[in-house]
């Protein structure tokens, strides 16, 4: 996709940016268990993150977390690996990592990241740590977590594009107006023939 009218890219996290290695031949979505050092950057991944251009254009992800109301992960361990795959993706740009609800009630959290090369400072990672059927406005498919980007932003949703790899993420950009393309197609990965 031609980048020169986006003026923000929301990712997807898990089976988009990074894979868990205990499923990383099999499903790229599937649920971590509580291990160290669990996920890893997907191949290709990297480089194509690091040729846009951070200082013209936003970065954010909106992630579900659903393992931490699964039970499969608890928040510390989910966020600390959060910030260790930013760290990877990004090994030069400091990181202040600095958990605050953003909307309480909801328990929806957000990450602060000092960029060095990237423009305005800001809560670029959004997290719903949810079971998936605990509620839809906490997580993809809701937009909720895309909208509170692009308002921390002061973008235009004409202007952000979210990449995702399961149809929650497409939904969630649909449902708040926003471009959208599929991971594989972003990355110039093997497309998935049937996404969940």
């Amino acid at each position: 996709m031609d980048l020169n009218n986006i003026g923000l890219i929301i990712f997807d996290l898990d089976g988009t940016v990074r894979r868990c290695k205990e499923h990383s031949t099999s499903s790229f979505d599937a649920p971590c268990h509580n291990l160290k050092n669990q996920w890893e950057i997907i191949p290709g991944t990297k480089p194509i993150l690091n040729s846009i251009n951070w200082s013209e254009i936003g970065l954010g992800i909106a992630t579900n977390q659903q393992q931490i109301g699964l039970g499969i992960s608890d928040a510390s361990h989910v966020e600390e690996e959060i910030r260790l795959t930013i760290q990877a993706l990004f090994p030069d740009y400091p990181l202040i990592t600095v958990k605050k609800p953003y909307i309480p009630e909801m328990q929806l959290y957000s990450y602060h990241i000092d960029r060095a090369r990237m423009p305005k400072s800001g809560n670029i990672i959004r997290y719903a740590p949810a079971r998936l059927e605990d509620s839809d406005y906490r997580t993809k498919p809701s937009p909720w977590m895309i909208l509170d980007l692009v308002r921390d932003y002061g973008e235009r949703l004409d202007r952000t594009l979210m990449v995702g790899d399961t149809k929650k993420d497409h939904k969630a950009a649909q449902r708040a107006g926003v471009k959208f393309q599929w991971a594989w197609d972003f990355f110039g990965r093997q497309p998935v023939d049937n996404p969940e």
